[in-house]
């Protein structure tokens, strides 16, 4: 098995962001004014209705976040939406489908949660393991013991 360059995982994450920021936002449109209002003017009396609907939109969001990196990779064999369309796919060390325990270590703590404590720090530091091994395995692969492979290649050979 092809092990998937690292230009074209940025490629299918970038996709597969952009995929879930626009779905997501379709959640928080409305939501927009009265969290800008309260970041700029905090001294504003914030309607208890408001923050109830901003934190539904966001357990909307997080459960949309699970659903398309975990449920949507195991159900479509190790792939979303982004490395369908790069022809990419997750599999686990032993090249086999990822469990969806391997899916949710990999995508929601040693990504998603990672991530948010170390304020983004970590997807740089991902990126350089990733360009620098040999199996081009990123920080989340490591931890998760899995690895994308490359279809296209593996179709052409």
């Amino acid at each position: 098995m092809k092990l998937a360059k690292p230009r074209h995982r940025v490629m299918a994450a970038s996709l597969d962001f952009i995929i879930f920021l626009t779905i997501s936002l379709l959640f928080f449109f409305t939501k927009i004014p009265f969290i800008v209002s309260a970041i700029f003017r905090p001294s504003a009396q914030v309607d208890a209705g408001i923050i109830f609907d901003v934190f539904r939109a966001g357990v909307v969001v997080m459960t949309f976040l699970v659903i398309y990196f975990v449920a949507i990779p195991y159900y479509l064999d190790g792939q979303t939406l982004g490395k369908k369309v790069f022809r990419l796919k997750i599999v686990n060390e032993k090249n086999n489908k990822p469990s969806i325990g391997e899916l949710f270590l990999r995508e929601i703590i040693a990504k998603v949660f990672v991530d948010f404590l170390s304020l983004g720090l970590t997807i740089v530091v991902s990126f350089i393991i990733m360009t620098n091994r040999e199996d081009y395995r990123s920080l989340s692969d490591i931890i998760a013991k899995t690895k994308v492979i490359d279809l296209y290649e593996e179709e052409n050979i």
